[in-house]
């Protein structure tokens, strides 16, 4: 259990960000909760999916430089974060 965690600690340090970050957004609609808890779903199914990903690839490719490889991974699920929160903002404020 404590490998699991530690494998995936990017993850998990982003789930604890969203949380913190987004949980508020979506509680003005109708339907607030279950907005939000979709948005979670979404954000940190794709987190944890592009970090397996990554664990993978540098567990076969040993020689590669795991630091930069995890520095674009952390880049690149800030930017779909912010891309799937406007996206769920344009789509249920109509």
């Amino acid at each position: 259990m404590m490998t699991l965690i530690k494998r995936f600690r990017y993850s998990y340090l982003h789930l604890v960000c969203t949380l913190i970050l987004f949980s508020n957004s979506f509680f003005s609609y109708e339907n607030g909760l279950y907005i939000t808890l979709l948005f979670f779903l979404l954000i940190n199914f794709t987190c944890f999916s592009n970090e397996y990903f990554v664990i993978r690839y540098y567990d076969q490719n040993k020689q590669k430089d795991r630091n930069k490889g995890y520095a674009l991974f952390i880049v690149l699920q800030v930017f779909i974060t912010l891309i799937i929160f406007f996206g769920f903002k344009f789509a249920f404020s109509l």
